[in-house]
């Protein structure tokens, strides 16, 4: 599974990840001295500091969907990571690092990010709606944009030389099974499928293939067909005309496309508003770097016997 990876032992999780972006929103503060909190409510201890179930959930829904889905059914796992974060936390304030400089003009940085990010949240996106009118008309605009075009679904069979092609006709021929065939003898990663290919649309396939495709009626299997992989043979499982996606299959697509765009037009508008007021003026003469001296040859630096 690629991604996110829980430990079981030993090595950060889910804070390593999300942490500093969560400490510099909510801060350690957030954790609470244990004398103060009802014990119900207290998931962990960490010295003389509590973590409280609303600490775990608050932590959760800082991350992205996809993480929280995972992290719910992992909740002591993330308990552990935060009893850790207090620990690392702790230690580098008992170093002093709360003083570092280098540390300083990060969180400087960071900041600064942040309150961008939050200026766009509230000057563009929150500002952006599209109604269902909105969508409609677009639909009722631009149909042609949500046409499903014809389809073909094949399976087939990949050898090297043409004499095998000639033997696997013969097999068919006989009433041979063309998937456990293509699952015998296709060399094409697709023989655990049975030959298989799924779904395609005009121009996905090499010429030789499709012509031979387009040819061919549901249930019909081809001849030998080269192409530059070797030797097909093919066999037409499905084919679906072109077809209109309805409204309600394609809304919430238009809905976002919609919103982006009204987002991007707010966001450029401000840029060109700040600018207008920013009064920038760029010194393009520091930027042009001078061109480099010749450096004399040996010969020119050797002196005239």
């Amino acid at each position: 599974m690629s991604g996110l990876k829980f430990r079981k032992t030993g090595t950060l999780g889910v804070i390593v990840l999300f942490s500093a972006g969560a400490l510099l929103l909510t801060g350690c503060d957030k954790i609470k001295q244990g004398s103060a909190m009802p014990k119900k409510d207290v998931v962990a201890h960490v010295g003389d500091e509590v973590i409280t179930l609303k600490d775990v959930d608050e932590r959760i829904a800082k991350l992205p969907p996809y993480y929280q889905n995972i992290v719910k059914d992992r909740k002591k796992d993330l308990v552990e990571d935060m009893a850790l974060e207090i620990l690392l936390y702790k230690e580098a304030k008992k170093k002093g690092l709360q003083n570092d400089k280098e540390v300083n003009d990060m969180l400087e940085e960071a900041k600064k990010k942040i309150m961008i990010s939050k200026l766009i949240k509230d000057e563009v996106d929150d500002g952006a709606s599209v109604s269902d009118k909105d969508v409609e008309e677009y639909y009722s605009a631009h149909k042609d944009e949500f046409s499903l075009p014809e389809r073909w679904r094949a399976s087939h069979i990949l050898v090297k030389t043409e004499e095998e092609a000639k033997a696997i006709l013969d097999e068919l021929a006989g009433g041979a099974s063309f998937e456990e065939l293509a699952k015998e003898k296709s060399q094409d990663t697709s023989a655990k499928r049975g030959g298989d290919l799924g779904y395609f649309t005009k121009g996905q396939m090499v010429p030789e293939f499709e012509e031979a495709v387009f040819k061919l009626d549901v249930g019909q299997t081809s001849g030998i067909v080269k192409s530059q992989f070797g030797y097909h043979i093919i066999k037409l499982t499905a084919k679906m005309p072109a077809q209109e996606q309805d409204l309600k299959d394609v809304s919430e697509r238009i809905k976002n496309e919609l919103l982006a765009k009204e987002k991007r037009a707010a966001f450029d508008k401000m840029v060109v508003d700040l600018k207008a007021k920013g009064n920038i003026k760029i010194n393009e003469s520091l930027l042009v770097e001078e061109p480099a001296v010749p450096q004399p040859s040996a010969e020119e630096k050797e002196p005239n016997q």
